[in-house]
C-alpha cells in the first residue's frame, strides 16, 4: 500500500493532483481515489487505503469541509492517530478554517508554499514515520 493517503474534495482535484505528482517525483507513494479502477467497490478500496497508509493527508478547503465523506475520513484519521500513532497532516489549500478536531496537528499552509515545498514537507513526515 502507499505511504500516503490523500483525502480531498473533488473540486480541489487539480491542486491535489499537482501535489501528488510532486510527491511521486520525490519517490513517495501516494494513494487517492483516482487509483480506483472501473468495477472496483470504491468504498471498500477507500476504507482499505485509509487503514493501511502510514500518513494521512487531509486537504482542507471549504468544499472538503462540506463533504460528508471527508468528515468520515477525518474521523478515521483521528482514530488511527490516537490508536496507532499514524501521522495526520492537514494541508490548508485555501482560506478555510481548520476544524477544531484537526487543530492538534501541525498543518501545512499551502496558500503560502509552492507545490514542491508542500511535497517536501509531506516527504519529511513520511520519512519520520519510517523510523
Amino acid at each position: 500500500m502507499a505511504d500516503i493517503f490523500i483525502s480531498y474534495a473533488h473540486k480541489d482535484l487539480e491542486r491535489v493532483a499537482n501535489i501528488s505528482r510532486a510527491l511521486a517525483d520525490l519517490d513517495v507513494s501516494v494513494w487517492s481515489d483516482q487509483k480506483i479502477r472501473a468495477g472496483e467497490q470504491w468504498m471498500t478500496e477507500i476504507e482499505k487505503a485509509l487503514t493501511e497508509a502510514k500518513v494521512l493527508v487531509l486537504c482542507v478547503s471549504p468544499s472538503f469541509l462540506a463533504s460528508d465523506w471527508a468528515q468520515f475520513e477525518i474521523g478515521v484519521a483521528l482514530s488511527r492517530s490516537r490508536d496507532a500513532g499514524v501521522k495526520v497532516i492537514p494541508i490548508l489549500l485555501n482560506d478555510s478554517i481548520v476544524p477544531e478536531a484537526l487543530n492538534r496537528f501541525q498543518f501545512i499552509d499551502a496558500r503560502r508554499l509552492s507545490t514542491d515545498q508542500v511535497a517536501a514537507e509531506i516527504q519529511k513526515a513520511v520519512e519520520a514515520s519510517r523510523e
